[in-house]
C-alpha cells in the first residue's frame, strides 16, 4: 500500500461519520476539511489523492455536511 493510499485509510477511520473528537468543533476537523474540499473542488491538481478518497464514502459525506454547517451559501463544484 502506497503512502497516498495509507493516509487516505487513516484519514476515513479518524473521521469516521461524526468528525474527529466526535464531531466536537475544533481547528483539527477545519483542518480536515480544508484537505478533502481541495481535493474534491481541485482534482485535477489532486489526481493521486481523489481516486483514494473515492474508496471512502464516509469522507465526501462528512465533508459535505460540513461545508453544509459552515458554508451554507457555498455549492461544492465537483460532482461525479
Amino acid at each position: 500500500m502506497g503512502f497516498i493510499a495509507e493516509a487516505v485509510k487513516a484519514m476515513s477511520v479518524l473521521v469516521g461519520e461524526r468528525g474527529m473528537f466526535e464531531g466536537k468543533k475544533c481547528s483539527v476537523n477545519a483542518f480536515m476539511m480544508g484537505i478533502l474540499v481541495s481535493v474534491y473542488e481541485w482534482p485535477e491538481l489532486n489526481r493521486s489523492w481523489l481516486p483514494e478518497v473515492e474508496k471512502y464514502p464516509n469522507l465526501k459525506r462528512w465533508m459535505e455536511g460540513m461545508v453544509k454547517e459552515y458554508f451554507p451559501e457555498r455549492s461544492l463544484k465537483y460532482q461525479k
